[in-house]
């Protein structure tokens, strides 16, 4: 919620201190931002996005990157849980399989359009909120588990 808060005090223009940095470097910031994301609470896309905004790059280049970058980690991902899907499973649904794949699909470029909509807006920060409460209900309902 606070990366995401941020985002409304980032000016468009880049500060003189970001202006010299490299392309490159800024990528790889923004890549070691990527992995803190693996803390509980922090948004990859949140922070990349930010990060990117940060370091300097337009809104819709921060929000492009972060998509972009976000295709190596979620393929990984793939890769290492495909064992926990059984052969004999998806043969049995393939179906329900393929009809998920198409929805997810669907839904993702639907909510990547709208969030690259939102970024270029300027209005990333609106997420902060819903960020704050949705923590706090979790937190509050760990306890209860």
């Amino acid at each position: 919620a606070l990366i995401l808060g941020i985002s409304k005090f980032i000016s468009e223009k880049p500060v003189q201190k970001t202006k010299n940095i490299p392309l490159i470097i800024k990528g790889i910031i923004i890549g070691i931002i990527q992995g803190l994301a693996v803390l509980p609470g922090i948004s990859r896309s949140g922070s990349t996005i930010v990060t990117g905004l940060f370091l300097g790059l337009k809104k819709e280049e921060a929000a492009e990157f972060s998509f972009l970058l976000s295709v190596p980690a979620v393929f990984g991902a793939q890769i290492l849980s495909i064992g926990d899907v059984s052969k004999e499973y998806i043969s049995a649904n393939i179906l329900s399989v393929a009809i998920g794949t198409a929805a997810s699909f669907l839904v993702g470029y639907i909510a990547l359009i709208l969030l690259i909509k939102i970024v270029s807006k300027g209005k990333l920060y609106f997420f902060s909120p819903y960020c704050v409460i949705a923590g706090t209900a979790c937190l509050c309902l760990s306890f209860f588990n």
